[in-house]
């Protein structure tokens, strides 16, 4: 006797329908469910004594990758955050980053490995001499 309304599916489409909703609620069609948070701080070392290390408020991180990259801004005292899959990324530093015959300074590191366990900030260097 059909069920006015009720849709009725055998064990496979059960199944079927199973599977697509793991799928879905784990985030497999590349959302940022396996994206690593990470924070991270820019300073520059060195330059007059006692040349400590000073945070590079405002400058633009962008971190490049094979499959993924993101750009974030640093806020007043040097710190910022991203969150990326696990990979390594080239650091590209600008806009408010210090600067050495109009171009922009290169930190150290300059490429960054962001592991799935990564427990310590990220620190980029900028060094003035």
């Amino acid at each position: 006797m059909p069920t006015a309304g009720l849709i009725t599916m055998g064990r496979t489409g059960v199944i079927a329908l199973s599977a697509v909703l793991v799928v879905l609620a784990t985030g497999c069609f590349g959302t940022s469910a396996s994206a690593v948070h990470t924070p991270g701080r820019i300073v520059t070392v060195g330059g007059p004594p006692p040349g400590a290390q000073q945070p590079v408020p405002g400058a633009e991180v962008r971190l490049v990758g094979t499959d993924q990259s993101t750009s974030v801004r640093a806020d007043d005292n040097g710190w910022f955050s991203v969150d990326l899959p696990p990979g390594t990324y080239h650091v590209v530093v600008t806009g408010h980053a210090p600067r050495t015959d109009d171009r922009w300074d290169v930190t150290y590191p300059s490429d960054v490995t962001i592991s799935p366990s990564r427990a310590k900030p990220l620190l980029l260097v900028f060094s003035i001499k």
